[in-house]
């Protein structure tokens, strides 16, 4: 705890108070320089049902992201025969040993800005797998075939 070292006569001047002889006019408060309180804004039936709407609709767009956040920590192994053939479900946690055809890669850019994702079809899936990897070109090479991410339909990813 900061301590202070006080004179004596500032001490004094310090724990006394003021007389009411020693309050003038000027001491009052200015009621041109006081702030009062604004009105609450209206929330009215309108903004609300907005307000609702708006929220209904990004929980139903964040609901495949939620149900996946809860699945687990640990992701499944699963072949490239199982993907293909359909018996894994969506929007689960896989790892796959994928040979890539990096000759047919393709890249896929949503703004200009970024430099997107590059997609890459699995060797021996017949083009119905497809691996997304980073479409910067400085990105570390990945020298094994094992790839661990969430299986989604490509017609429900953003640059679809």
């Amino acid at each position: 705890m900061p301590k202070v070292v006080m004179p004596e006569e500032s001490r004094d001047a310090a724990t006394t108070s003021p007389t009411p002889e020693e309050l003038s006019v000027n001491d009052q408060l200015d009621p041109e320089l006081v702030s009062l309180r604004r009105p609450a804004p209206r929330i009215g039936l309108i903004t609300s049902g907005a307000i609702v709407i708006g929220c209904v609709a990004l929980m139903i767009r964040l609901h495949r992201d939620f149900v996946f956040s809860r699945a687990g920590e640990s992701a499944h192994m699963v072949t490239v025969a199982d993907l293909v053939a359909g018996q894994i479900a969506d929007d689960s946690y896989v790892t796959v040993s994928a040979p890539l055809e990096r000759a047919a890669a393709v890249r896929v850019r949503v703004t200009e800005a970024n430099a997107g994702t590059r997609l890459a079809p699995v060797e021996g899936s017949n083009d119905k797998l497809w691996i997304a990897l980073p479409g910067d070109a400085w990105s570390p090479f990945q020298y094994d075939y094992v790839v661990t991410g969430r299986l989604r339909t490509l017609s429900v990813v953003r640059f679809s």
